[in-house]
């Protein structure tokens, strides 16, 4: 007898459980690794490239069926197996060839390292192929076995990040692959047992070796690359270049290095060393404690203590801390209080604890005078009782990717006019936002500011706002919001804090600064106050020019750092990066390789139906699969990745959205899942009132969420995430109600369609977690919601015309 027909349910359970956790877990750090070895347009190809390998496993299905009718304890031990040792051996592969990847070399399926890229979706091969087979083992219990899948990814999105922040990003593949062995050994034949057994046993032995065995490296184009090449041609060793504290963490891997001659002094005389994140997002921390000379050229020549001499005697919050040189200056300039957030837990630890004394901060930590938060800003700022008196971000964003996207691929709430009304609130009655940002993009906070004033009801929001900028060619600027109009004596003051500046500016060379394109030895001056006679329309327009925008961003379009028209990306701009600012390098990258993987992806959709055709499917059945099919995967994926960037500012980080969101969605879908196959209705009614359910919550979601959020932002953390998922629940066991329901009734009806069904549904996966971010960043989260809505009703009408009426099929 087939084995298929007599296998338990409880034999597949494991292993199904154990590939479907470290299938999710192992995109998360994924994520993490891109970014930090490899230029952030290639940052989104994580999640691309592990549904690529699922839809691939879908084609390998189709067009060879004796795999799907093979023994399913076999096939999944096989792929355990081969997922474990995959995994490891292209993630081992990745870390000699990562560094390849540069915007020199573009992104393209045409180039070299694409090929070398692609081997990792072989581990997502296997992964896709054990999760078809045990689907599929059996025609009863198809939602039973799903609900386990989903379940799995859930947990696997709650593992990854104590893996990460506990073992590492090297070491948690190696704990993945020997949990993914280990569940292999529950079922199937003795030799294999003890193989995967070996397996498993050998890659918990190399967890102490697991950073010399990957090797990743940052990316060869950030700013760590930049100083280092700059030491080389200065005629420094790199080898010199010494790393005093690394640390992996959700929000970006964090590094301090010690750097050699004046590169590691500031005016040749107090320690430097040089922070980054993911490789970019560059800071110095800087040893002032025995050179109080320097400390005062910090405060008085920069424009990090510019905003606390204007308030003296303030309680101030700083919103991202990078290396620290806000709090040195800020605390020297005779500050009250300092409060500092940080959204990266380890950059809190390195602070506060390995890198304080060094800084000279451990005084003003134990008094209290300093303060330190892992929390986001904004929301710190809404939950936070009391009132400031100066609030500052100087360069506040990691110019890294979080675990959904890459620099301007990635949204950015601190930036909005939104934000800015919030930071407005805050201010006691004459305080100050301080806000400084690079070239153009202070164009954008003044113009985000300006609105925000509007918003909040100011009369002349010009008398609210003034601009100070430092450094060649006015690359730092400075935009000061004000709670009262700035008065003349406060204008007179902006004037003169400039001029006493200027020798103090002169002391503040910071070679390592330098070699990364900012610099502090210029003076201070006033670019905007009040009554400079500025027409501030015009002046706009002369920044903007035909081809950046620099338009106020909000909540539900708050890609501050996407600066391209939106009718200024041609096709030539999509194929050819060149004139591109660097930090805007992403978006035509991201969106050239993004039409190519998208074109693989329907080309391997498309390329199982010849054979489909010649085993006797009807051209309406391969319609109606391929479309409901293709319809769930966009639909699910559209609503999956813009709830979790639409929750960000209401969880007040990325990676709590991102767990809570997606735990919470997996979770609930595989009670649904499960719930499907109990339920005692027909295979169409609970199609239908499923998916009906998924539009009507959906369209409510979209249309209230704002104010919802607006009402809970001040509950805690805890209760803000259980109340999101309860919210989520009713949507998660809708969700999970179609695919199995529908998977079911191709196995029952056209059986030879079952493996393409499951590789459409991954492909289209694909191409909707490419296409989400992009259309967001354009039009807004509410269209993104739109599409997922005519997804669902696309799927929807093609499972009712699949499963309507019809004459037994002889098989």
């Amino acid at each position: 007898m087939n084995d298929a027909k007599v296998i338990h349910e409880k034999g597949l359970m494991i292993p199904l459980m154990g590939l479907s956790i470290a299938a999710l877990a192992a995109q998360i750090l994924m994520v993490r690794i891109f970014s930090f070895t490899m230029n952030h347009g290639f940052v989104y190809m994580a999640v691309s490239l592990a549904m690529l390998g699922f839809g691939i496993s879908g084609t390998l299905l189709s067009l060879v069926p004796q795999l799907k009718q093979s023994s399913p304890r076999s096939c999944l031990q096989f792929c355990c197996l081969g997922f474990s040792l995959s995994l490891v051996a292209s993630m081992y592969v990745f870390g000699r060839f990562a560094s390849l990847a540069s915007p020199a070399s573009g992104l393209s399926l045409m180039s070299p390292l694409a090929a070398r890229l692609l081997l990792l979706s072989l581990p997502y091969v296997f992964a896709g192929l054990g999760i078809a087979v045990a689907l599929l083992a059996r025609k009863e219990g198809v939602g039973l076995r799903y609900s386990v899948n989903l379940a799995g990814s859930g947990l696997g999105c709650l593992l990854a990040y104590p893996l990460l922040t506990t073992w590492g990003a090297e070491a948690g593949l190696l704990v993945l692959g020997a949990l993914v062995c280990f569940s292999g050994v529950f079922l199937g034949r003795l030799f294999w047992r003890l193989i995967l057994l070996a397996g498993a046993i050998s890659f918990l032995a190399f967890i102490p070796h697991a950073v010399d065995l990957f090797a990743f490296s940052p990316d060869n184009a950030d700013q760590l690359a930049d100083l280092i090449r700059q030491l080389e041609k200065d005629g420094h060793d790199p080898d010199d270049v010494k790393l005093e504290f690394e640390a992996w963490d959700p929000v970006g891997r964090i590094e301090v290095h010690s750097l050699p001659g004046d590169y590691g002094r500031m005016l040749h005389k107090a320690p430097v060393r040089f922070y980054s994140q993911d490789a970019g997002a560059g800071s110095v921390l800087l040893s002032l404690g025995d050179y109080p000379d320097l400390k005062e050229s910090l405060t008085k020549g920069t424009l990090y203590g510019f905003a606390s001499r204007l308030r003296p005697h303030a309680e101030s919050l700083v919103i991202g801390i990078g290396g620290g040189p806000d709090l040195i200056a800020m605390l020297a300039a005779d500050t009250k209080k300092v409060t500092a957030v940080e959204i990266n837990g380890a950059t809190v630890s390195m602070i506060g604890k390995d890198q304080a004394a060094f800084l000279g901060l451990e005084n003003d930590l134990k008094s209290g005078r300093l303060a330190l938060f892992h929390a986001d800003g904004r929301g710190f700022v809404r939950r936070h009782g009391e009132a400031f008196d100066v609030i500052q971000m100087t360069g506040a964003d990691t110019y890294a990717a979080n675990p959904a996207g890459a620099s301007i691929l990635s949204e950015g709430y601190l930036y909005t006019i939104e934000a800015f009304r919030d930071y407005f609130h805050a201010l006691k009655p004459g305080g100050i936002t301080a806000v400084t940002r690079f070239g153009i993009e202070s164009a954008r906070v003044f113009n985000t500011a300006f609105q925000a004033l509007n918003d909040v009801g100011v009369a002349n929001p010009r008398d609210h706002l003034a601009v100070v900028a430092q450094g060649n060619g006015e690359i730092w600027s400075t935009v000061l919001m004000s709670k009262e109009p700035f008065s003349d004596a406060d204008i007179a003051k902006l004037y003169a804090l400039c001029k006493e500046g200027a020798p103090f500016a002169e002391k503040c060379w910071i070679p390592a600064y330098n070699a990364v394109g900012f610099r502090f030895d210029a003076p201070l001056h006033v670019t905007f106050e009040p009554r400079l006679p500025v027409d501030l329309e015009s002046m706009g327009e002369k920044l903007e020019g035909d081809k950046w925008r620099l338009d106020p961003v909000n909540d539900d379009r708050p890609f501050f750092f996407q600066f391209l028209q939106r009718d200024g990306i041609g096709w030539q701009e999509v194929f050819d990066n060149q004139g591109f600012n660097k930090h805007h390098w992403d978006l035509p990258d991201y969106l050239r390789i993004a039409l190519q993987v998208c074109g693989v992806a329907l080309l391997l959709i498309l390329l199982p139906l010849l054979r489909l055709g010649r085993g006797g499917a009807s051209k309406g059945d391969m319609v109606c699969v391929g479309l409901g099919f293709v319809a769930l995967g966009a639909g699910f994926m559209f609503l999956e990745v813009v709830l979790m960037q639409r929750c960000t500012l209401f969880l007040g980080h990325p990676n709590h959205a991102i767990v809570v969101v997606l735990f919470s969605l997996l979770l609930s879908s595989g009670l649904g899942s499960a719930l499907s196959s109990q339920l005692p209705f027909s295979k169409k009614l609970i199609v239908w009132v499923s998916i009906v359910g998924v539009l009507v919550w959906t369209w409510y979601f979209k249309n209230n969420a704002q104010d919802w959020f607006e009402e809970r932002l001040e509950l805690s953390l805890w209760a803000r995430s259980f109340q999101l998922m309860g919210w989520i629940l009713p949507l998660g066991l809708l969700i999970g109600m179609p695919f199995p329901t529908f998977l079911s009734a191709v196995e029952e009806q056209r059986p030879q369609l079952s493996g393409w069904a499951w590789g459409a549904n991954s492909f289209a996966s694909v191409c909707a977690s490419l296409i989400a971010i992009p259309v967001s960043m354009q039009l807004g989260f509410s269209f993104s919601f739109n599409l997922a809505l005519l997804c669902y009703a696309l799927a929807l009408l093609a499972i009712l015309a699949f499963m309507r009426p019809r004459a037994p099929q002889s098989r």
